[in-house]
């Protein structure tokens, strides 16, 4: 996404963002994500049109950005880290946007944090996935037939590919909150 187009985004965001803080508000509803939502994009604005480029330049800010594949990226310095949580997709529902693929934002130092603490539960939580799935795994060879030894043997190659990956993600998610104690 070039640089005047997501100019012309975020001020779109900004508008439906401040929409929705006003409308929560009347409802008497809780804002503190919404508008840490409109200040993140506040402060993005702010910065692009101060001449700073989010993706290009290494910053001591945290900049979330969104790839092409849809997924949420944290990065911070040279730190890249996976956001696998939903802390920050609940928020941009909350204020009424969904950030497409290229967009970047600039996020405050305590939602960042949040968003590392949710993905690390959700590390947490496909470890237990996974290890109860091997388990039934496991049985199942012990149980099988030959015919299905074969299938049960690929779904535990599999199994082992996501854990190398979950592991990745741990480490990815770690530094980055290693990132955030410094700052």
């Amino acid at each position: 996404m070039d640089r005047e187009d997501l100019l012309e985004l975020i001020h779109l965001q900004l508008v439906k963002v401040h929409e929705q803080v006003g409308t929560q508000t009347r409802r008497g509803e809780n804002t503190d994500r919404t508008m840490g939502l409109l200040r993140s994009l506040r402060l993005t604005l702010g910065a692009l049109l101060g001449g700073l480029d989010p993706v290009g330049e290494p910053t001591s800010s945290f900049v979330l950005s969104v790839s092409e594949q849809g997924r949420m990226l944290l990065r911070r310095d040279h730190h890249l880290a996976t956001l696998t949580g939903t802390f920050f997709p609940s928020m941009f529902r909350l204020g009424g946007i969904s950030p497409p693929p290229g967009q970047v934002l600039f996020i405050e130092p305590e939602f960042a944090r949040r968003a590392i603490e949710d993905s690390l539960g959700e590390t947490l939580a496909e470890e237990f996935r996974i290890a109860r799935e091997r388990t039934e795994l496991r049985t199942a060879l012990q149980e099988s037939s030959d015919l299905r030894r074969d299938h049960v043997l690929r779904a535990l190659g599999q199994l082992d590919e996501r854990e190398a990956d979950l592991l990745i993600a741990k480490v990815e998610l770690a530094e980055m909150s290693l990132a955030f104690r410094q700052s």
